[in-house]
C-alpha cells in the first residue's frame, strides 16, 4: 500500500487524470477516492488546488466526450459484436432500452 501512496504523491496529476478519464469510460474505477486522495494532498500542500480542479475538468470533458464519440461511431453495431462479453446481449439492451 505504501508503494501505491508514493506512486500518488510523484505522479499525483498524471494519476488523477488516468483514474478520472478510466472511470468516465465506465471502466471501475473509484473516482471518488482519487478525489478524496487529491483532497488531502491539496489540504497538505503537495497538490495545488487549481491544477487538481483543472485536472479533473479536462480529464472529465475528455473521458465524457471520448465515450461519446465511442458510442456515435460504433452505437448499437458494439452492442451487437461485444455485448455478450459483458452480458448485456441484444434482448437484454432492448430491455434495458425501453
Amino acid at each position: 500500500m505504501s508503494h501505491l501512496i508514493t506512486l500518488f504523491e510523484n505522479h499525483s496529476y498524471l494519476i488523477l487524470f488516468i483514474g478520472i478519464f478510466l472511470e468516465l469510460m465506465a471502466l471501475p474505477i473509484s473516482g471518488e477516492f482519487l478525489m478524496s486522495y487529491a483532497g488531502y494532498f491539496v489540504f497538505q500542500g503537495k497538490m495545488n488546488y487549481i491544477l487538481a480542479l483543472l485536472t479533473v475538468f479536462v480529464s472529465g470533458g475528455a473521458g465524457i466526450t471520448v465515450t461519446y464519440w465511442i458510442g456515435k461511431a460504433g452505437g448499437y453495431k458494439l452492442i451487437e459484436k461485444y455485448g455478450k462479453y459483458i452480458h448485456l446481449g441484444p434482448e437484454r439492451y432492448k430491455k434495458t432500452a425501453a
